[in-house]
């Protein structure tokens, strides 16, 4: 009897324990080493993907992740993918899309997507492949001796060595602390002789349809509203394209959170946006948004019209900020982000049918549970921006498509968020820095993803690559994140075995590699 009354509380303490674990039970994939033959900075989908790349292939390799997730944007409401053209995604990222499918029982690769199948599909392939992850460990500074970095050290005091390393953060961190050469903001026109450099006003998406008075009574901008004058088109500076957050929103009454109104609101936040809403009656929920529909009820909502889910101007200090700094950046985009919402749901200076409109969405009980549906990752469209022997401008992305070195490919259109907000000689409000336009498919050479000779020689930098404000707005796109990080795995285990440095690699044994994986290089 006691046996068995044993037996029955092992087995419930047992489920309990297992139940506590999942669904993240499979995220201590291998046993902890603390030296690696390739370290991966990043949780981003190239990180992820450069991880996995070279641990198929026999490598011991550790995924240090700056937050508690993997997959980046992926896998915190960026469902609706940036794919472009889908001939030119190849290898890991056609596979991620193919899993997708098979979440959902499809034969197919899917392309829209939940951000809890794309996190666990994530974590699955590391899982597979033996990479050993750790989790909330952002960089604090590197061991390095001469040309090569010895070991990242994170903030709690970790210390990860590794033969190689891959920066695969959205900020460039690793890259940063290494020395290795970059910038950040806008160059100007004649730098590179780029046609959409630099402070711009031809583009007429997101900007304000009918004039709105940006001044309170006093004479002063409305909050959201800069200081700063006009520059002429084409003058370079410092300032960063907006983020945001990629909410993932349901209609589902069973799988809501209610819009509530964050802890330090004030409703003067949204005072221009009450402004233009009074100037046109007519205008719809959908034109304050975007709502990309994904599976199960579910939407990914995106930035649209002149004031939306951006936080114009609030991005400027966040590539060269402290992570201290970073998370009150974070928190004020969050605080702005809820405070839109529940302004739009309740304010009575909303039409009633609007108020209506957004009250029968709410946020999806089902994701990001451990931060109560709220995305944990903010989208970093740009930050810092290597500077290498090689750097891709608007030429490589609109008309020298061709690469000898190329290592994957890139089609979404050139496409800069608003950099600032602005008043004009009227007092009006005028949104400045969008650009918006097309490309044909075209190569990313190797080159773009290498420090200059004699900086560092065993660091792969697959996001923040050498590229211009211009070239990076097509880059930015997360499967191409995924490409470049396939190709960086691949490129460490080769430097590895050749005993080379990164720059010094056998390119068409690469490229042989890759195309063997079904990376796309050329359509040509």
């Amino acid at each position: 009897m006691f046996a068995r009354q044993f037996l029955v509380v092992f087995s419930i303490v047992l489920l309990v324990l297992l139940e506590s674990c999942s669904p993240k039970s499979y995220r201590v994939p291998q046993k902890e080493l603390r030296s690696y033959d390739l370290v991966v900075y990043g949780g981003t989908p190239a990180g992820v993907a450069a991880a996995v790349s070279a641990a198929r292939k026999g490598v011991s390799v550790a995924l240090v992740s700056h937050s508690n997730i993997v997959g980046g944007m992926v896998s915190s409401g960026l469902g609706a993918s940036d794919v472009g053209e889908v001939a030119a995604v190849g290898g890991f990222a056609r596979e991620f899309f193919d899993r997708i499918g098979e979440y959902y029982d499809h034969s197919e690769p899917v392309y829209r997507f939940e951000p809890k199948a794309a996190e666990q599909v994530f974590e699955e392939m590391l899982s597979e492949s033996g990479v050993y992850v750790y989790r909330n460990s952002p960089v604090h500074h590197l061991k390095k001796l001469n040309t090569t970095i010895e070991a990242l050290i994170s903030v709690r005091g970790e210390q990860i060595s590794g033969k190689m390393f891959i920066d695969a953060s959205y900020e460039g961190d690793l890259m940063a602390r290494a020395g290795v050469s970059y910038t950040f903001g806008r160059e100007d026109k004649t730098e590179y002789k780029e046609s959409l450099a630099g402070f711009q006003t031809a583009n007429r998406r997101h900007i304000f349809p009918v004039p709105v008075n940006a001044v309170d009574e006093g004479g002063e901008p409305l909050p959201g509203v800069s200081r700063d004058g006009w520059a002429d088109v084409g003058t370079g500076d410092k300032k960063i394209p907006a983020y945001n957050f990629r909410l993932c929103l349901s209609k589902d009454q069973d799988n809501q959170l209610p819009f509530e109104m964050p802890e330090n609101y004030d409703p003067k936040t949204y005072e221009l946006l009450a402004r233009y809403i009074a100037l046109r009656p007519e205008i719809r929920l959908s034109t304050l948004m975007y709502f990309f529909p994904l599976p199960n009820d579910k939407v990914d909502v995106n930035n649209r019209g002149p004031v939306s889910t951006n936080l114009i101007g609030g991005s400027w200090e966040y590539p060269q900020a402290s992570h201290k700094r970073r998370a009150e950046i974070w928190q004020k985009h969050k605080d702005y982000t809820q405070g839109l919402l529940y302004f739009l749901s309740t304010d009575s200076r909303v039409p009633a049918r609007l108020r209506s409109s957004l009250s029968k969405w709410g946020y999806c009980k089902d994701e990001f549970v451990e931060t109560s549906g709220w995305p944990p990752q903010l989208y970093v469209r740009e930050a810092r921006r290597m500077v290498s022997d090689f750097v891709m401008t608007e030429a490589d992305v609109r008309t020298n498509l061709s690469k000898v070195d190329s290592i994957g490919m890139a089609s979404m259109p050139i496409e800069s968020h608003h950099v600032q907000r602005l008043l004009t000689n009227k007092k009006t409000a005028a949104n400045e820095g969008s650009v918006v336009v097309k490309v044909s498919p075209y190569e990313i050479p190797y080159r773009a993803i290498v420090p200059k000779r004699g900086e560092i020689t065993n660091l792969i930098n697959p996001v923040t690559v050498s590229a211009s404000h211009v070239a990076y707005s097509s880059l930015r796109m997360e499967p191409v994140y995924m490409i470049l990080g396939h190709s960086a795995g691949n490129a460490a285990v080769i430097a590895l075995k050749q005993g080379l440095p990164v720059q010094d690699i056998d390119i068409p044994a690469l490229q042989q590699q890759l195309r063997r994986e079904g990376q796309v290089l050329s359509l040509r």
